[in-house]
């Protein structure tokens, strides 16, 4: 998703969103990597995934209108571009392919995490009996 180099620069380290925080922005990684973390009712935080240039995040509150499903920190120096719904909005009405290119980014996410999802609940045979365990 090339939208120009408009973006804010982070530092390492910085967080852009918090889980919980309200969420009426959509942000674009330009330059760099960010890294998106979910912590648990408990408190446990995991590690979800690392994002790279051209990838979008935040697009579940802006879509949903519900708070932060997850943190954001950046990894390194970064440039992400920060866009509100209603720029959003418009920059499709203006370009129409982007909004293809946002499905085709996030699609992609959906099928990864679908795969790691089929890793984690694969069968596994037990050594002592051969059988298939679930």
């Amino acid at each position: 998703m090339n939208i120009g180099q408009l973006g804010k620069i982070y530092k390492d380290g910085d967080v852009v969103f918090r889980q919980g925080d309200p969420g009426d922005t959509l942000f674009v990684v330009q330059h760099g990597q960010v890294e998106l973390f979910y912590r648990h009712e408990d408190g446990v935080e995991v590690a979800l995934t690392v994002l790279q240039p051209g990838d979008i995040f935040g697009q579940i509150a802006l879509f949903r209108s519900c708070p932060r499903t997850v943190t954001a920190v950046t990894r390194g120096q970064c440039r992400i571009l920060t866009l509100s719904r209603e720029a959003f909005l418009s920059r499709i009405h203006e370009d129409p392919s982007l909004a293809y290119q946002a499905l085709k980014r996030l699609s992609e996410r959906i099928d990864r995490l679908q795969r790691e999802m089929a890793q984690l609940k694969r069968p596994t045979a037990r050594p002592e009996s051969g059988q298939v365990t679930t």
